[in-house]
C-alpha cells in the first residue's frame, strides 16, 4: 500500500540537520509516510530541480517539502494532512514557523509577489521600513488563513497539482522558486492556506549560509522570476530598486543636488576685473605665445600670484564663451566630493568622511567660490590631493601639489609648518625624486624669484604687522562660519561649530591656519578658501558623535535650506 505523504528534503552539506529532522519526524503522530532525501552533495543540481527528482520517486498523495533546517512538532504533519483531506479546494497547506525560542516568525504568510511589493520588501525600503508589512496577509495568526504564497521551508501540496504546473521550474537554481510555483497554482483557481495550529521550528538559514556565491544566485533567481511574470520592464525596475542600498541612494540624491546647486542659472554669476586678467592672459598664451610666469599682482605688491590658473584656463580658450571657467571650477569642486570622503574616512573614519563631504556639498560658501571662476577656486581640490597624498606618505605628490598650491594662492605658506612637523612625526627620509617633485610644483618661482617664498615668511611670521582688534578677529570668523554653514541663521551656525570642538591633531591643518589669517591684516574672504576643506572635516568629525539619524538629518536639512536658498536668490 503507497504512503499518504511523501516527505522530501534537500542534502547540500547538511547530514546532521537531515539527521535531527527525521527524528522529529519519527515521533510524529502520523506515520503514514515515506522520507525522501535528494543528495546534491556530489552534484549541486539546485534545489528546485532536487526536489523535482524527489517528487517524480514519491508514491505519496501528498508531498511535504521539508528545509534541512527544521525540526517538527508531533502534531505538525497530521494537522496538514487532515485540512487537505477535508478541503478539495486547497492545493497547499503550510505550517506556521517558529525560530529556536519558539517565537513565531511573524512575517510567513505573504501576498503574491508583484512588482510593488517587490520594490517594497526587496529592496533598501525594507531596511529602512523592516515593520512596514506590505506584503504580509497577517501578523497574528489564529486559524487557517489564505495566503498567496506559502513559505518554502515547509508546505504540503497535492502531488497531482504539483504534477499537473510541472513541479518546480529548473531554471530557479535556490530562492523564488515558491513564489513562482504559488503563482501558478493560483492561477489554475487553486487555493493555499496556512495554518497557525500547524508548527515548525526553523533554524533560519542553517542549511544555507549566506556568501557573494549565495547573493548572486539570489538576484539571479529575482531577476528571472519578475522577468517570467510580469516582463522585462519590471523586471529591471524591481532589480534597480533591490540594488540601490541606502548608501547608494543618498549618494545618488546628494550628486544630484551637488551638480544642480553648482550649474543653477550659471549664466548669471557675476564677474570681477581680476577674472578678467586671467582670461586675457590665457588667451594672450594661446593666441600670441606669451606664457607667463608670473600671474596677477598680490596684496604685497612686490609679490604676483602664481600662474597655475592661467595655465588651466588655456585649454578651455580654444572655445572660450563666458561660462567655460565656471563650469571648470565646478567640476574641480565636485572632484573634490568623493576626495573628501576618502581624506575622511582615512583620517577618522568612513562616516566621518560621509558627513565631510555631505558638508562640502551643502555649503553655500563652497558653491560659491564653485561659481566664482578665481585663481583660488581650485584650492579646495589641490589641497585635498595634497593631504591625501601627504597621509599616504606618498611625498612626491605631496611636494607637487604643495607648489601648485603656492602658484593658486601664496596664502598657503602658511601651511609649510605642519607639513614640516608631518613629516617629523612620520620620520620622513628624504629621496631625490621629492626634491624633484617640489622643484616641478615650484618652477615658475624658481625661473623669476626664487627668493620670494623666504621673503613672504619672513613678512609673515618675523616683522611686526599692525595689531588686530579682537572683537574684529572674532567678527570675521563669525561672519565667515555663518556664511560656511547657514547665513540665514548665525546664531545656529555657531553654536554647530561650537558642538564640534573635539580634540584631534588633524584639526590642525584648520585651527592653525585659520590663527594665523584672523590675526593677519584684515583678512580677506577670499583667504577662506584655505579652510574650506579642513573646516568640513572638522564638522563632520564633531557630527559623528550623534546619532546616525541625527547627524545625517542636521545635514539634510542644512542641504535643504540652502538649496532652496539658491533657488530663491
Amino acid at each position: 500500500m503507497p504512503p499518504k505523504v511523501s516527505i522530501i528534503a534537500v542534502n547540500y552539506h547538511s547530514r546532521d540537520l537531515i539527521t535531527h529532522l527525521k527524528k522529529s519526524l519519527q515521533e510524529s503522530r502520523f506515520y503514514n509516510y515515506e522520507f525522501i532525501v535528494i543528495d546534491n552533495d556530489k552534484k549541486n543540481i539546485g534545489y528546485g530541480p532536487a526536489v523535482n527528482q524527489g517528487a517524480s520517486r514519491a508514491r505519496g498523495e501528498y508531498l511535504f517539502v521539508l528545509n534541512p533546517d527544521t525540526l517538527a512538532f508531533p502534531d505538525t504533519l497530521s494537522t496538514l494532512v487532515d485540512f487537505l483531506d477535508t478541503r478539495p479546494d486547497a492545493a497547499i497547506a503550510a505550517p506556521l514557523l517558529f525560530d529556536s525560542q519558539n517565537n513565531p516568525y511573524p512575517w510567513v504568510g505573504t501576498q503574491k509577489l508583484t512588482p510593488l511589493q517587490g520594490i517594497l520588501s526587496l529592496s533598501f525600503i525594507n531596511k529602512l521600513w523592516p515593520n512596514h508589512g506590505f506584503w504580509v496577509e497577517t501578523k497574528h495568526l489564529y486559524s487557517p488563513v489564505e495566503i498567496g504564497v506559502a513559505p518554502g521551508t515547509a508546505f504540503l501540496i497535492r502531488k497531482s497539482v504539483f504534477n499537473r504546473i510541472g513541479g518546480f521550474d529548473p531554471k530557479f537554481f535556490l530562492y523564488f522558486e515558491e513564489s513562482d510555483l504559488c503563482l501558478r497554482i493560483r492561477r489554475l483557481g487553486e487555493k493555499i492556506f496556512l495554518l497557525p495550529q500547524a508548527k515548525l521550528i526553523h533554524y533560519w538559514g542553517k542549511s544555507t549560509p549566506h556568501s557573494p556565491a549565495i547573493n548572486k544566485i539570489f538576484a539571479a533567481s529575482r531577476y528571472y522570476y519578475f522577468r517570467k511574470h510580469f516582463g522585462l520592464v519590471w523586471a529591471l525596475i524591481v532589480e534597480l530598486f533591490a540594488r540601490l542600498s541606502p548608501l547608494r541612494l543618498f549618494v545618488t540624491i546628494l550628486m544630484f543636488i551637488t551638480f544642480f546647486l553648482r550649474f543653477y542659472k550659471l549664466d548669471q554669476v557675476p564677474y570681477f576685473d581680476d577674472m578678467g586678467w586671467f582670461y586675457a592672459s590665457a588667451r594672450n598664451s594661446l593666441y600670441l605665445g606669451q606664457f607667463p610666469l608670473q600671474g596677477i599682482t598680490a596684496s604685497l605688491t612686490w609679490l604676483h600670484q602664481g600662474p597655475l590658473w592661467t595655465y588651466l584656463l588655456i585649454p578651455i580658450s580654444l572655445h572660450f564663451n563666458s561660462t567655460s571657467p565656471v563650469i571648470l571650477t565646478n567640476i574641480m569642486n565636485i572632484v573634490t566630493i568623493p576626495l573628501i570622503y576618502y581624506l575622511g574616512s582615512l583620517w577618522f573614519n568612513k562616516r566621518t568622511g560621509l558627513l565631510s563631504a555631505l558638508i562640502f556639498t551643502a555649503s553655500p560658501q563652497v558653491i560659491n567660490y564653485s561659481r566664482q571662476a578665481y585663481h583660488a577656486s581650485p584650492i579646495p581640490l589641490f589641497l585635498t590631493i595634497f593631504l591625501l597624498s601627504l597621509s599616504r606618505r606618498k611625498y612626491f605628490l605631496a611636494a607637487l601639489f604643495l607648489g601648485f598650491l603656492y602658484h593658486l594662492h601664496l596664502l598657503t605658506f602658511i601651511l609649510w609648518p605642519l607639513v614640516f612637523l608631518t613629516l617629523i612625526l612620520q620620520k620622513y627620509r628624504p629621496r631625490p625624486v621629492h626634491l624633484f617633485g617640489l622643484i616641478l610644483g615650484f618652477l615658475p618661482t624658481l625661473l623669476t624669484s626664487p627668493l620670494s617664498p623666504l621673503r613672504l615668511l619672513k613678512w609673515a611670521f618675523f616683522l611686526p604687522h599692525p595689531s588686530q582688534m579682537p572683537v574684529s578677529m572674532t567678527q570675521y570668523f563669525y561672519s565667515q562660519i555663518s556664511q560656511f554653514l547657514l547665513p540665514q541663521f548665525p546664531l545656529v551656525s555657531a553654536s554647530l561649530f561650537l558642538f564640534c570642538l573635539r580634540p584631534s591633531r588633524h584639526h590642525l591643518w584648520f585651527f592653525f591656519p585659520a590663527l594665523l589669517i584672523f590675526s593677519g591684516r584684515v583678512p580677506t574672504p577670499l583667504y577662506f578658501t584655505l579652510l574650506l576643506v579642513p573646516l568640513s572635516l572638522f564638522i563632520g568629525h564633531g557630527l559623528s558623535r550623534l546619532s546616525c539619524l541625527t547627524s545625517f538629518s542636521i545635514l539634510f536639512i542644512l542641504l535643504i535650506l540652502n538649496t532652496l536658498s539658491q533657488v530663491i536668490q
